[in-house]
């Protein structure tokens, strides 16, 4: 495991999170995963304000659009700092981060858009299916990156 400064700006924060690696993916996935929900749900009430009457999943799949790039630039922080601990390298550690979560963005297109029309077709709220379909693509992507940033982004 690389050296970590123990008195950095995020020294007395790593010192709070649990030592196990998978424990603290869990933890800040939670956060990047909230980050991004709320995030998304900001771009599509946006989008559903600005087009109003436009389909609920045309307008999901363009929140995931747009609030993509600053949810995987947030996981990455997060990852960098709490949870694979690495020093230097920001830019190629970034890169690679967008090189892991690339292939997740047509996959959320997919997810997303299909969820958003399945969960329509349920007897939840008709304006909460693009959120509910937020949620199902969240989940699948962190399975997904977290052995992506392992095996690639954070590799030692």
């Amino acid at each position: 495991m690389p050296e970590v400064n123990p008195h950095g700006p995020f020294a007395a924060l790593r010192r709070m999170l649990p030592k196990g690696e998978v424990i603290r993916f869990l933890i800040v996935g939670a956060c990047n995963t909230g980050f991004s929900i709320v995030l998304q749900a900001v771009f599509g009430a946006l989008f559903t304000w600005l087009y109003p009457h436009a389909s609920q999943s045309w307008i999901a799949i363009a929140a995931v659009l747009v609030a993509t790039p600053f949810g995987v630039t947030f996981s990455f922080l997060g990852f960098k700092h709490f949870v694979f601990r690495t020093r230097g390298n920001y830019f190629k550690e970034w890169v690679r981060c967008f090189a892991v979560y690339g292939p997740t963005i047509p996959a959320a297109i997919l997810i997303v858009g299909v969820a958003t029309r399945l969960y329509e077709a349920t007897p939840l709220p008709h304006q909460y299916a693009k959120d509910a379909a937020f949620v199902t693509n969240s989940a699948i992507i962190a399975v997904y990156s977290y052995l992506g940033h392992k095996r690639f982004s954070f590799r030692r």
